[in-house]
């Protein structure tokens, strides 16, 4: 007779390789599932070592070549439109597109046309995208590297004088003409001291306002200056982010203890400081954390300060036409997809681990990067 212990033993075992055969079927036809949602959404397949958002008509994509990894551009069909033969490429703007050739202290910087011929030549050490028909542009002088504006034909409109300079908005950029400590003014589009140097940072201008770091009585405080450079909100903040939509996300206290609230045009808050950390509103919507990162957990708010969307993910982008990137868990192991305005997934989270979407459609495409950031792979995924 079979001894009743060792009976109970095989019984066991058996149930176990039966249930364990079982959990991986079931694993693998859930995953043959996952394959099949995500290759429907895949429109360009992941095939770049990196790749950028699409503007007009084209994205800039990195692969390997026999000369190594080279930026090309392709267009949404993923054909290739200008061969890989650059070492840098931004976006196309203004029907300009700023991209590098070199490496090192060899490399230098023009702008190609939709042909891939330059309309531009390579004689700059950094060059930006057009905007309004400016871009910045940065040049080796005898005083050294100064930035400068210039037009899409290629001339000066802002001679290079600068040894910092942020993009024009509104009219206005901050610029700064010091050599040791940067105190940052504001010029026009010609190049016209507007606002005298006297911060220690400047932001861009947003809706008339700009934010900036005011060195006054050695506090360092972030308050908004208006396009005249009068203080329109005092410097009272410990950072401030850009009004959008009619408020500005500002910090309260030191990193360790600080808070984020939401303030308006006249400096009075609207929404009290009790976010961990907050985003510009896009859309009618902003993105708050509360919890430290990779702890706590992201939501978004309205105008008032009430949750839309309560605090559930990981990690959030703002929203582009309706759309906005969020993390279903961690970093290290969490998925991205896409979610609408009530929150609900409209593209599945099933990028990862180790994937990342880069938080935006733009001409109705989005680039995401498969696998981890040293061996994924970029591609773009429809809406």
């Amino acid at each position: 007779m079979l001894d009743m212990k060792l009976f109970f033993r095989i019984f066991f075992a058996i149930c176990i390789v039966l249930g364990f055969l079982a959990f991986t079927q079931k694993g693998d036809a859930l995953s043959v599932r996952q394959h099949q949602d995500f290759a429907e959404r895949i429109v360009i397949k992941p095939e770049y070592d990196s790749a950028t958002v699409f503007s007009e008509g084209f994205a800039a994509v990195r692969v390997k070549t026999e000369r190594g990894a080279k930026w090309g551009y392709i267009n949404k069909h993923g054909k290739i439109l200008i061969d890989a033969v650059f070492e840098g490429a931004n976006p196309f703007s203004n029907g300009l597109a700023a991209v590098q050739v070199g490496r090192g202290s060899d490399a230098k910087w023009g702008y190609i046309d939709y042909s891939g011929r330059f309309k531009i030549p390579l004689k700059f050490l950094s060059a930006s995208p057009f905007l309004d028909d400016v871009a910045r542009v940065q040049v080796d002088l005898p005083q050294g590297a100064m930035w400068g504006f210039i037009n899409t034909r290629g001339a000066w409109v802002v001679e290079p004088k600068f040894h910092d300079a942020g993009q024009f908005s509104q009219g206005m950029a901050a610029v700064s003409v010091a050599t040791d400590v940067n105190v940052y003014g504001y010029i026009d589009t010609q190049g016209k001291l507007l606002i005298p140097y006297r911060f220690e940072r400047a932001e861009p201008f947003s809706e008339g306002l700009a934010a900036i770091q005011f060195n006054h009585d050695a506090k360092n405080k972030w308050g908004f200056i208006d396009q005249s450079g009068r203080i329109a909100v005092h410097p009272q903040f410990d950072f401030a982010q850009s009004f959008s939509e009619g408020l500005a996300a500002v910090r309260i206290g030191d990193f360790a203890f600080s808070k984020w609230g939401y303030i308006d045009r006249l400096g009075e808050m609207k929404i009290k400081p009790q976010f961990d950390l907050a985003d510009s509103f896009s859309e009618g919507l902003a993105a708050v954390r509360v919890g430290e990162p990779d702890l706590g957990r992201v939501g978004f708010i309205d105008r008032k300060g009430g949750y839309v969307i309560p605090p559930q993910f990981g990690a959030a982008d703002r929203f582009v036409s309706d759309r906005a990137a969020a993390r279903q868990g961690s970093a290290m192991d969490g998925r991205w997809g896409f979610i609408d305005r009530k929150g609900a997934w409209v593209v599945e989270p099933k990028f990862g681990p180790g994937a990342y979407v880069m938080g935006m459609f733009q001409e109705d495409l989005a680039p995401v990067r498969i696998g981890s950031q040293l061996s994924g792979r970029w591609g773009f995924i429809s809406r």
